[in-house]
């Protein structure tokens, strides 16, 4: 199939695919009785071939209307690389001398009342976009902000892909292992993620901003909405703090299933999943009455 068809083909599995998780979103909240089915795959496009249909301004012209968020902003990164080899082009590369002056500091108010801004490096976002999944445990508020402020010298390995032409280069992610330890996290935190109710409600936050802020469509992007849905499902109950030591290792397998497998966000399943976890707070409230009275009565015994 020629890449033209391709692009074409893309923009009909981007409409069904939107249609779908509308449809899903509705049967979460109830409005229609079957969710939408499983989302289609793209298909691939060379980079190469939209190099040749970007140097090809009437081929370019007629896929105009079929061309998704992904190509666009491929197309306008290529522009703007382009625009900047011409302003460099003949410039003299050496460092000015202002650079051994320090730039000047923008004091601003703090204001206790605001949310911090969180910032992610882009070796972060790398290792995301090269790892299966990154754990939750990374993105509480101090452990992101000793991330971005010491960035430059967290040390990081290489790993080698493909640039836009197809030739091979190294990029630098961090060593996961290496990061935790770095910031004080267990090597295993098991299905806790070593995290409070508190900490959990951050991290998830800043979870879903972080998946938000690197795909395409920022919030309306099916990674950034997935995300979105799992964690609120959880901690818009009523009784979610209360529940927490029992959801907290369900809501870390699901989130893995996701990551592993692309799951859809299935409400059915997450409501199945919230009735084992007030099941097991019902035998522990039992065990816990049984275990009190068998000590009481044993010390009216002594």
């Amino acid at each position: 199939m020629s890449p033209e068809m391709r692009i074409k083909k893309n923009f009909s599995i981007e409409s069904a695919n939107n249609a779908r998780y509308v449809k899903t979103y509705d049967h979460s909240v109830g409005e229609t009785s079957r969710p939408g089915s499983p989302t289609a795959s793209f298909m691939t496009v060379a980079s190469a071939d939209l190099q040749r249909i970007r140097k090809d301004q009437g081929l370019l012209k007629s896929l105009a209307d079929f061309l998704g968020p992904w190509a666009r902003n491929w197309l306008k990164g290529k522009e703007e690389e382009d625009a900047e080899a011409r302003r460099n082009n003949g410039k003299d590369n050496r460092a000015p001398k202002r650079l051994k002056l320090a730039a000047d500091v923008v004091e601003i108010l703090d204001d206790p009342t605001a949310r911090p801004m969180v910032q992610f490096p882009d070796t972060l976002i790398c290792t995301a976009n090269l790892s299966s999944s990154l754990p939750l445990c990374l993105f509480t508020l101090p452990h992101l902000q000793t991330i971005y402020a010491f960035q430059n010298e967290i040390k990081t390995k290489k790993t080698y892909i493909p640039d836009d032409e197809g030739k091979i280069i190294s990029v630098g992610i961090y060593d996961i292992a290496k990061l935790r330890e770095r910031l004080g996290i267990a090597a295993d935190t098991g299905k806790s993620d070593g995290l409070t109710f508190s900490q959990f409600r951050d991290a998830a936050q800043n979870f879903y901003n972080f998946e938000a802020e690197r795909t395409e469509g920022h919030g309306q992007s099916i990674r950034a909405q997935w995300t979105s849905s799992h964690f609120m499902f959880f901690l818009n109950q009523p009784d979610a703090e209360e529940l927490y030591s029992h959801w907290k290792p369900i809501e870390y397998d699901l989130r893995l299933q996701h990551q592993l497998r692309s799951l859809s966000f299935n409400i059915e399943i997450y409501r199945g999943s919230w009735l084992k976890a007030e099941l097991a707070r019902d035998i522990q409230r039992t065990q816990d009455a049984a275990t009190a009275s068998a000590n009481s009565a044993d010390s009216l015994i002594f």
